[in-house]
């Protein structure tokens, strides 16, 4: 079973992509954004909201950290995980060093960075270190790309960053060449 803890853009892009393909897997989310939560579950019969976060951790044996950055100390400090489950955390910025600390006795952990595009099974999902169950969720997703050192995979996360800007320069020119007469789907 798969758990997220933390439901918000990204999460719901995995939920949504893994649900869409062939064999979904059973999806346990916590009720951290109720809204996008009852919606997952109420469009994917794999899907359904547990009752907490610690709820999340005790149905799932891969765990997926989908919080922000700043909520980590405080959401993963009440939860009591068990040392045999896998943990992914898609949170930037968070060190494994820290993220040993605040998911003890969690040894198999490691952390991705999916792009929206896994919603459509079409992502490129770095990740570091590599795992099992890291790489077989992400290569549902799309592709994966296992990066050697935590440094290198900070840099995809800084570069990945740029991304929103990218799009949002991409947009301009679309409605740019759209008020000029363009087919809006063609612009």
């Amino acid at each position: 079973m798969l758990g997220l803890i933390g439901v918000g853009a990204i999460a719901a892009a995995i939920v949504s992509g893994l649900s869409e393909t062939a064999e979904p897997p059973s999806i346990v989310l916590s009720p951290r954004n109720a809204a996008v939560a009852a919606r997952l579950a109420g469009a994917y019969a794999n899907v359904r909201v547990a009752a907490s976060n610690q709820a999340v951790v005790e149905q799932a044996d891969v765990l997926l950290l989908c919080v922000r950055p700043a909520d980590a100390q405080q959401v993963m400090s009440a939860l009591r995980f068990r040392e045999q489950q896998s943990l992914v955390s898609v949170m930037a910025g968070i060190p494994l060093a820290r993220l040993r600390e605040l998911a003890t006795p969690i040894q198999q952990i490691a952390r991705a960075i999916p792009l929206p595009s896994v919603a459509a099974g079409r992502g490129i999902t770095p990740l570091y270190p590599a795992n099992a169950h890291a790489r077989d969720l992400f290569e549902r997703l799309g592709h994966v790309i296992e990066v050697d050192n935590e440094t290198a995979f900070d840099l995809f996360s800084a570069a990945t960053a740029t991304m929103a800007a990218h799009f949002l320069y991409l947009d301009r020119i679309s409605t740019w060449l759209a008020a000029q007469g363009i087919a809006p789907g063609a612009a």
